[in-house]
């Protein structure tokens, strides 16, 4: 087999090899390889992180596709960069058992969206439920959407089903008929006409764990989630809280 004469590019070694490895051929042995391999991967470039502007060095091959310092500035970077439309699994609205799902703040529906950008809030508590006043669950435009207790929101379904309180919603049938049918004429009354729009705008502040700004030299108020009522704080606390329109308010702890 011929034989040619190499020099190691590290030790200047002159080493006979085959003639065919003579295109592959850069050391001696290991530990010259060693020696090579740590010179030519330690090269490094120095990058900014786009997320904390923070100078860190990466190896020359992962130039082109690192781009951020750690992983928790790559999670961050992505909260922003695949949010909504630009995120390869968008999908503006999907419609599951009825109801139409937003995706705009992550999975939820849309009625329920619609209550919460509409008093500018970020959840709606366990205890209370949005109800659809014609019951289509397509139809979320806020006249159609009221925030119900969870004991009121069965009981209109109960005492009414859906094709009264749709024909209602569209003239078909009158309040008075209705109240009349009902077993509770009271709660009939008070809840037939509600809808976020003429629900107390004060009564949420309490009701999802905001804090509104109050003055120090009034008394505070609190309002009935339905009617918006208003009533004393401090009465409240008093007479454990039912206003003249029977409904219970909620206390001030929950949130």
């Amino acid at each position: 087999m011929n034989k040619i004469l190499v020099t190691c590019e590290i030790c200047s070694k002159e080493v006979l090899i085959p003639k065919y490895k003579i295109n592959t051929f850069h050391t001696c042995g290991r530990t010259c390889m060693g020696i090579r391999n740590s010179k030519r991967y330690s090269k490094k470039v120095a990058k900014t992180c786009p997320v904390c502007n923070k100078i860190f060095k990466i190896k020359t091959s992962s130039n082109k596709r690192r781009m951020y310092c750690s992983k928790n500035c790559q999670a961050n970077a992505y909260k922003t960069r695949y949010r909504g439309t630009d995120n390869p699994n968008y999908r503006p609205t999907h419609i599951d058992k009825g109801y139409t799902f937003s995706y705009k703040i992550g999975k939820v529906p849309l009625h329920r969206l619609v209550v919460l950008e509409f008093f500018g809030i970020n959840k709606i508590p366990s205890e209370l439920q949005v109800h659809h006043r014609d019951c289509d669950k397509r139809n979320n435009i806020p006249t159609n959407l009221v925030v119900l207790t969870n004991s009121d929101h069965r009981w209109l379904h109960k005492q009414y089903g859906n094709a009264c309180l749709w024909a209602y919603t569209h003239n078909m049938v009158s309040k008075e008929n209705l109240i009349a049918w009902s077993d509770n004429k009271e709660k009939a009354n008070r809840v037939l006409d509600l809808n976020i729009t003429n629900q107390s705008a004060v009564q949420k502040f309490r009701e999802f764990g905001e804090t509104p700004e109050v003055d120090n030299t009034e008394p505070s108020v609190e309002s009935n989630l339905d009617e918006g009522v208003t009533t004393s704080s401090e009465s409240l606390r008093d007479n454990n809280s039912t206003t003249s329109a029977g409904q219970k308010v909620i206390s001030e702890d929950i949130v």
